[in-house]
């Protein structure tokens, strides 16, 4: 939804969402490698495993921006999350 409210068990909000606001280190990894279960009730995110560190970049700052969240992350910080991410 474009004001970020999500779309029932398809998408989360990302409106005031605590993966966003309890900062955005796990954020890189949760787009690349997905999350079992806990984002909404017992239903599953996919991974995006192709994307580039920019397009990256790019998707983790326009979340970290949207919606009331206003934050940023650098390029170094994407990087250092994106090395400690694991399977």
């Amino acid at each position: 939804m474009p004001d970020g409210s999500g779309v029932g068990v398809l998408y989360p909000p990302m409106t005031g969402s605590s993966y966003v606001k309890e900062g955005l280190s796990g954020l890189p990894c949760i787009i690349r490698m997905g999350k079992k279960g806990s984002l909404l009730k017992n239903v599953a995110m996919p991974g995006i495993k192709n994307l580039t560190e920019a397009e990256m970049f790019n998707l983790v700052n326009y979340i970290a921006d949207r919606w009331g969240n206003r934050q940023q992350i650098t390029l170094t910080e994407l990087r250092s999350a994106l090395e400690n991410c694991k399977e």
